[in-house]
């Protein structure tokens, strides 16, 4: 992911986002994440992701309105060789993330499909807590 982002790692983009939000209380947060802890809240409630779920909602959460096509997304995660077929690992990564994160699974608030393309994030604003 640091790779994705940039070299100075995902610090930088936890800056642009504490920036984006000075003035406003957690309250009007769609989340509040605690990323030296890898913890993310949404109102009261702590959701709980695998690894591989944290850092998907991290690299999709960091860069809003951002397509990340099928192929980047397992390419960045995993850093591995593309295997044949990567449709089912990504989409079942996607879905479990779902599953934790939003609201209502029929309709999708936060990761939206690009439809022949891949995913983005569609977040109102986070709160980043660095330490």
């Amino acid at each position: 992911i640091r790779d994705v982002l940039g070299s100075s790692g995902l610090g930088d983009v936890y800056k642009r986002q504490i920036k984006s939000i000075l003035g406003e209380d957690e309250e009007n947060s769609d989340f509040r994440i605690y990323p030296d802890y890898h913890k993310i809240y949404r109102g009261q409630t702590e959701i709980v992701l695998t690894k591989a779920e944290y850092e998907l909602f991290m690299l999709l959460s960091g860069r809003p309105g951002v397509i990340f096509t099928k192929e980047k997304i397992f390419e960045i995660l995993y850093n591995e060789e593309l295997p044949e077929s990567i449709d089912n690992i990504v989409y079942c990564l996607i879905s479990s993330m779902r599953k934790k994160i939003e609201p209502e699974l029929k309709r999708c608030r936060y990761i939206k499909t690009v439809r022949g393309v891949g995913y983005k994030f569609e977040g109102k604003k986070m709160d980043i807590f660095p330490e």
